[in-house]
């Protein structure tokens, strides 16, 4: 069985039992779960046509992942773009402490069109603002940055989502 390596900070957050620094039991959804699984990997059928049957559909499969103890879910702005955390957002109402939400950041959009990399500190403050919008939460569990920005120094792209995390 696939065991997930797990992040310290994330699991002293949660209040996750790491043990050897890998979970090892699975005990249901957060606080104190335990992942055996993979994320659950959130690239629903946001190519092409999208109907209001499909996303429904894609809401009831959010909901049946959470009924079978899967809790991580990976999603990104890009995927869609946007619509991915739309559907996430939707799905997840009076169910959002069963979860827990992982996005990413790093691409200019110009309406739903990706442009350049950018993971300068304003840009990751201001799609910050818009995934919590889209996902309906008031916070992001995991951020992680999409795609490396040559042109941002790493330390920058660091201490813009450290400064995220201590404001809450």
């Amino acid at each position: 069985m696939f065991e997930m390596p797990i992040r310290a900070g994330l699991d002293r957050h949660l209040g996750w039992r790491t043990g050897s620094g890998r979970r090892t039991q699975h005990t249901g959804p957060p606080p104190g779960a335990s992942v055996r699984t993979p994320p659950t990997a959130c690239f629903f059928r946001t190519g092409g046509i999208r109907t209001a049957s499909l996303d429904k559909e894609s809401i009831a499969t959010i909901h049946r992942a959470l009924e079978r103890g899967c809790f991580v879910f990976d999603t990104a702005e890009a995927y869609g773009p946007f619509v991915n955390e739309e559907l996430l957002g939707r799905a997840l109402p009076g169910r959002r402490d069963e979860a827990v939400i992982a996005t990413k950041f790093g691409w200019e959009y110009e309406g739903t069109r990706r442009g350049e990399l950018n993971s300068k500190p304003e840009h990751i403050r201001t799609v910050v603002d818009e995934c919590l919008g889209r996902l309906e939460t008031d916070r992001i569990d995991v951020l992680n940055q999409h795609r490396v920005d040559l042109e941002v120094p790493i330390e920058e792209v660091a201490g813009t989502v450290g400064e995220l995390i201590q404001e809450g």
